[in-house]
C-alpha cells in the first residue's frame, strides 16, 4: 500500500511540475488545460481507489488535489479562462465520482437504506459489506430469501479471505442451500476459516473429520481442530471432545476425561454439556455417582430449554432420586420436553399410561405413584438378569464380568461371583433353582452353586463369544448360542459337549426352550428365527419377516405362541404361531423404538418390553396389541426383563449400571 500510494504522488508530482511549466512558458493553452484535466482525472481516479481499499486519509488527500490544486496562472491566460478551467476540473471530478462511485457520495451524506448501502458497498468491493449482504440474502431479512444470492456474495468475500464469509459459504455447502450439497467443499471452506481462528469452524471442520464426510475418517484431526477451539475456551469443541472420550471414538473411552471436559463448558453455560454431565453424574461415570449434582446439571440444562436435560430431571423427579420423588413435577418437566418434539417425553408423560380395564383402576393407581426399586452395585451395564424359581433371588450378570445375587425383598447384594474375564452376557437359573448358569464374551458357560458360589463346572467349545444361555424344562441340558454362528446343547453333569447345531449364518443372539422341552428357538443376526427338534436335534423351521437382527426371544407360557424383537423399528415386536409358523401380528412401541429386551408375565396376557434408547419399559396386552402400561425409571438401554414366578414383580437390567424392581400388584397378572 506505501509503495503504490508513493509511485501515485510520483506520477502526481511530475504531472504537476509540467502544469508548473507549462503556466509560465509560452505554452498554448490547450495543452495546460490537458495538462490540468490530467491531474484531475488521475486524483479522481486514485481517491476512488484509495476509498475502496479503505485508506481514506489519502482519499481525502487525492480529493483535495482534483477540486484545490490551483496552480499558477498562466500570463498570456484571462483570469476568467482560467477560472472556467478550475471550474471544468471540479465539476469533471464530481461527475467522476457520481458515475464511477455513487455509493461513496451516498455512504458518506447518509442516503439511501441500511441494504442500499450494504449492496453498494459490496457492490465497490467491500469484503465485510458483501459477506453483510450475503447474510442479507440468506436469512430474507432486507432482502428477498435467496440462497444462491447469498452463495455468490459469500463466495466474493471468502475469495477475499474474510472467515467469517467462509464459514458462512461452508454451511451453504453443508446444507445444500443455494451451492449442490457438497461435504467437501465445504470441509475446504470451513478449514480455511479455521485457520484465520475462526472457532465455530474449527468444531464444524473436527466434526467432519470425525464422521468421514467430505474428508477421509481421522479422528486425531478431528481432535487437532477440537482442542484448537477448546483451548480458546470455546464450550462447543470442549463439549465434543468430552462426547469422544465419553464414546471411546478415536481415543480410548475415559469418562473422567469427558468429566473434565464437560465440566469446563458446563461451567461456561453451555446446556448440552450441562446434560451431559449431569448423564455422568446420574452414572457414575467419571466422577463418583451422585443424584444431587446430577439434578443439579440437569436442571441447569433444563431452565435453558434443553429438551434431553428436561426428560431426565423429569425421571429423577419420578424415581425420588437426587431430588424429593414429586410425579407433578415430574410430569411437568416431562410436558415441557415432549411440547419440544421430544418423543421420550411424550413416552413417559404422565406417568404410567394404562388401558386397563376399570376393575384394575386402584391397583393401576397405585403404580402411577410407586417408584422402582433401585439394585446398584455394578460398575457396568448389567446385561441379563433372572428370578429364581421360588422368586427370593435375583441374578445379575454385568459387563463387569461379575454375577451378583440379590435379595428380592430387601434388595440387598448377597453375594458377588466372580470368574468370567470378559462381560457376563447372560445368566439363568436351572428349574430346582439351585444351580446358575452363565454365559460370557470369554467364550465359555460356567455353573455355579447358588447358595454358594462355587464354581461347580466350565464348559468350554464355542470359538466365539457366548450371547445366550438356557436350560432346558427338566435341567438335564444346557443350550448356548454364540458369536461363531452355532448353538451347542451341553450335558449339565458332566459339562460334556452333546450336538452342534448348524444353520445360522450369523452371530446368533438368542436361545429359549419351549415349555415342553420339545423344541429349541433361536435368535440371529441374519434376521431368521429357526425352531429345533431336540430328539432330533435337527432345524425343522426357519421363520422369516425380520428385517433386522433377533436380540431376544420367548415362549408364551403354554408354548403355542413365540415372540421375538427386532433391530427393525417400523415392526420391533413381533408373535408367531408355534404351530404354522406364521406371523400372527406385530407391535410397533414407537417410530423410534430398537426392541432389546422382551418377557412374558405368567398368564402370558402381558408382554414387556424394552428399548434401545432406555426410555422406558412398556406393558402390552398380548391378545389386542394395546399398549396398557408404561414404566419410565432406567437412563439407559435396557438388556433385560424378568417377571417374577408369581407375576407381582418386573425387573430390569441396563446400561446404566442399576436394575429397577417395579411392583406391579395384581394389575399385570
Amino acid at each position: 500500500m506505501k509503495r503504490s500510494v508513493s509511485n501515485e504522488m510520483v506520477l502526481l508530482g511530475v504531472c504537476t511540475a509540467v502544469l508548473l511549466i507549462a503556466s509560465t512558458s509560452d505554452w498554448p493553452y490547450f495543452a495546460y488545460v490537458l495538462l490540468r484535466v490530467l491531474i484531475c482525472t488521475v486524483s479522481a481516479f486514485l481517491a476512488t481507489k484509495r476509498y475502496t481499499e479503505h485508506n481514506i486519509p489519502w482519499t481525502w488527500a487525492f480529493a483535495a488535489v482534483a477540486l484545490l490544486f490551483n496552480p499558477v496562472m498562466p500570463a498570456r491566460m484571462a483570469r476568467s479562462d482560467w477560472q472556467a478551467v478550475n471550474i471544468l476540473c471540479a465539476v469533471f471530478f464530481i461527475a467522476w465520482l457520481v458515475y464511477s462511485k455513487m455509493d461513496w457520495i451516498a455512504i458518506r451524506l447518509g442516503l439511501g437504506s441500511f441494504t442500499t448501502q450494504i449492496r453498494l458497498a459490496a457492490k465497490r468491493g467491500d469484503a465485510k459489506a458483501q459477506n453483510s449482504l450475503g447474510l442479507l440474502y440468506d436469512s430474507g431479512k432486507g432482502a428477498l430469501q435467496d440462497y444462491a444470492q447469498a452463495a455468490t456474495w459469500f463466495r466474493k468475500a471468502a475469495d477475499q479471505g474474510y472467515s467469517n464469509a467462509q464459514f458462512n459459504l461452508a454451511s451453504l455447502y453443508w446444507n445444500g442451500q443455494g451451492v449442490p450439497k457438497d461435504f467437501s467443499q465445504s470441509a475446504f471452506w470451513y478449514q480455511k476459516a479455521a485457520e484465520q481462528g475462526d472457532p465455530e469452524a474449527q468444531v464444524r471442520l473436527g466434526g467432519l473429520y470425525a464422521d468421514g464426510r467430505g474428508v477421509p475418517q481421522d479422528y486425531a484431526q478431528a481432535i487437532t481442530w477440537y482442542r484448537k477451539a477448546a483451548d480458546n475456551n470455546y464450550p462447543s469443541a470442549q463439549t465434543r471432545l468430552g462426547v469422544l472420550f465419553d464414546d471411546g471414538r478415536g481415543v480410548a473411552q475415559d469418562h473422567k476425561q469427558a468429566a473434565s471436559w464437560y465440566q469446563k463448558a458446563a461451567d461456561q453455560g453451555f446446556a448440552p454439556a450441562q446434560v451431559r454431565l449431569g448423564v455422568l453424574y446420574n452414572n457414575g461415570q467419571g466422577v463418583a455417582q451422585n443424584y444431587e449434582r446430577a439434578a443439579y446439571w440437569f436442571r441447569k440444562s433444563a431452565e435453558q430449554g434443553n429438551a434431553e436435560a428436561q426428560f431426565d430431571l423429569g425421571n429423577l423427579y419420578y424415581s425420588g432420586q437426587g431430588v424429593p420423588w414429586d410425579s407433578a413435577e415430574a410430569d411437568a418437566w416431562f410436558r415441557k420436553a415432549e411440547e419440544q418434539g421430544y418423543s421420550a417425553g411424550k413416552v413417559r408423560l404422565g406417568g404410567l399410561s394404562i388401558n386397563a380395564p376399570d376393575a384394575q383402576a386402584a391397583d393401576t393407581q397405585k403404580l402411577m405413584h410407586a417408584p422402582p426399586k433401585s439394585l446398584q452395585g455394578h460398575l457396568d451395564s448389567v446385561a441379563s438378569i433372572a428370578f429364581s424359581p421360588d422368586g427370593r433371588i435375583i441374578a445379575s450378570g454385568s459387563h463387569d464380568t461379575t454375577i451378583r445375587l440379590w435379595d428380592v425383598e430387601s434388595c440387598e447384594s448377597l453375594r458377588i461371583i466372580q470368574g468370567h474375564t470378559a462381560y457376563v452376557t447372560s445368566v439363568t437359573f436351572n428349574p430346582n433353582g439351585l444351580t446358575l448358569a452363565s454365559g460370557s464374551n470369554d467364550k465359555t458357560l460356567k455353573l455355579w452353586d447358588r447358595n454358594t458360589g462355587q464354581l461347580l463346572l466350565t464348559m468350554a467349545g464355542h470359538t466365539g463369544e457366548v450371547k445366550s444361555v438356557a436350560f432346558s424344562p427338566d435341567g438335564r441340558t444346557l443350550a448356548s448360542g454364540s458369536n461363531d454362528m452355532t448353538i451347542r446343547i451341553w450335558d449339565v453333569t458332566s459339562g460334556l459337549l452333546l450336538h452342534t447345531l448348524e444353520g445360522h449364518t450369523d452371530m446368533v443372539l438368542s436361545v429359549a426352550f419351549s415349555p415342553n422341552g420339545k423344541t429349541l428357538a433361536s435368535g440371529s443376526c441374519d434376521e431368521t428365527i429357526r425352531l429345533w427338534n431336540m430328539s432330533k436335534f435337527k432345524s425343522i423351521r426357519t421363520m422369516q419377516g425380520n428385517c433386522g437382527s433377533v436380540p431376544k426371544i420367548a415362549f408364551s407360557p403354554d408354548g403355542r405362541h413365540l415372540a421375538s424383537s427386532s433391530g427393525d423399528w417400523k415392526q420391533p415386536i413381533k408373535f408367531w404361531n408355534m404351530t404354522s409358523g406364521e406371523e400372527l401380528s406385530a407391535l410397533t412401541p414407537s417410530r423410534t423404538d430398537v426392541v432389546t429386551s422382551i418377557a412374558y408375565n405368567r398368564n402370558g396376557h402381558t408382554l414387556a418390553s424394552g428399548n434401545w434408547g432406555g426410555v422406558t419399559i412398556k406393558l402390552w396386552d398380548t391378545a389386542s396389541g394395546e399398549l396398557v402400561g408404561t414404566l419410565p425409571g432406567h437412563n439407559g438401554l435396557v438388556y433385560s426383563l424378568a417377571f417374577s414366578p408369581d407375576g407381582h414383580l418386573l425387573a430390569s437390567a441396563s446400561r446404566d449400571k442399576t436394575i429397577k424392581l417395579w411392583n406391579l400388584g395384581d394389575a399385570f397378572i
